[in-house]
């Protein structure tokens, strides 16, 4: 697969969003100080290891800001187009979580039972067992679809949290690695210092839809296989609580805190089709239009919207975020008729002042 080269934008001491890349891709919060006309200042750097052994691997981005892309695609196939009557009849309800306040208990629950007690949601369109990923001997088993001994097995969490554990050690390689691991048939958390599967973000962002359409927004399942698979289902007229990771308790990648990417599919496709790896001529998953983040560091929400250079059409609706409860953004930050406020093509990104929040508001 060709990928273009990765373009980021800083902004006083924030990693930005940047282009959405294939496959792989979260933000690193850097905290050097920048200028603030920083916002337009774009870099672009493109180096591409190999994977590791056994595991299909599309080429790797990074950025001195570490956006990251890597591993295996889904096994499972993403139709083209799917109409929407097609999509509202095959959209799955998905759980909205319980026992997010739960300690997990370490070597009580079998590997083949997945953890919805315990906050976890199910991707049951990715695996069978409804786990976002499975990483076992460096490469994915997504395809295998169960947990097993000497797996890592990752997990969704509900709109306004992010999964809490993953191995403190992580490879050398960059390859990122989550979720629960399968010892002696038995699930055990991975992070010591956390009991629970999910922690809450900072509340601070959300979702709102005027559209009469359905919108699959797709998070990625970071640290893990990093697939674009955690969904949060906007339906017309809803509001939907964005999850805003802190940097100060976020996975952290070679000493960079981390934020939060969401691919954003085009009004009527279904979850299952736009929470997935995607294709070329598809438009979906990571392939989709619109990339959107969120992340909260230095006292301030940082949120963006950004074109997946993979993908130069235009989403099929507009997105603009607009300030909420007497709060304040740093500049002007919309997505119109698939051309950005700031004319820029790549994107725009706010600060939100202290304390305050903001919403992604779909139009």
């Amino acid at each position: 697969m060709q990928i273009n080269g990765l373009i980021t934008i800083a902004m006083a001491g924030f990693a930005a969003i940047a282009a959405a890349q294939p496959h792989k891709h979260h933000l690193h919060l850097r905290h050097a100080a920048m200028p603030r006309d920083a916002l337009n200042d774009y870099s672009t750097t493109v180096d591409q290891p190999a994977g590791p052994t056994g595991s299909p691997r599309e080429d790797k981005v990074h950025s001195t800001e570490r956006f990251e892309f890597a591993a295996t695609k889904s096994s499972a196939p993403v139709a083209s187009k799917t109409p929407e009557a097609e999509a509202q009849g095959k959209r799955k309800a998905v759980s909205s979580g319980s026992g997010m306040d739960r300690d997990f208990p370490d070597g009580k629950i079998s590997c083949t039972e997945f953890p919805s007690e315990y906050g976890a949601i199910k991707t049951d369109w990715i695996t069978k067992t409804g786990w976002s990923s499975i990483q076992k001997d460096g490469g994915n088993d997504d395809h295998i679809g169960v947990c097993t001994d000497g797996a890592l097995c990752s997990y969704a969490c509900p709109a306004g949290y992010s999964k809490a554990q993953w191995p403190e050690v992580q490879p050398a390689s960059g390859e990122s690695m989550g979720g629960l691991e399968c010892k002696n048939g038995k699930l055990y958390k991975t992070n010591s210092s956390f009991n629970k599967l999910c922690r809450a973000g900072k509340g601070t962002a959300r979702v709102s839809s005027k559209l009469d359409q359905h919108v699959a927004i797709c998070r990625t399942d970071y640290p893990g296989s990093e697939n674009m698979v955690v969904p949060l289902s906007c339906t017309p007229g809803s509001t939907q609580e964005l999850t805003v990771p802190e940097a100060s308790n976020s996975y952290v990648w070679q000493g960079k805190p981390s934020s939060a990417q969401y691919y954003v599919n085009n009004a009527g496709i279904s979850l299952e089709d736009g929470c997935q790896w995607g294709t070329p001529d598809g438009g979906l998953g990571n392939w989709s239009p619109v990339v959107i983040g969120a992340g909260y560091s230095d006292g301030k929400t940082w949120l963006s919207i950004s074109q997946n250079n993979l993908n130069s059409d235009p989403l099929n609706y507009n997105i603009r975020i607009v300030a909420e409860d007497g709060s304040k953004i740093s500049a002007e930050c919309s997505y119109e008729n698939g051309k950005f406020s700031n004319g820029d093509p790549v994107g725009c990104t706010v600060a939100v002042d202290n304390g305050g929040s903001a919403r992604f508001e779909l139009y």
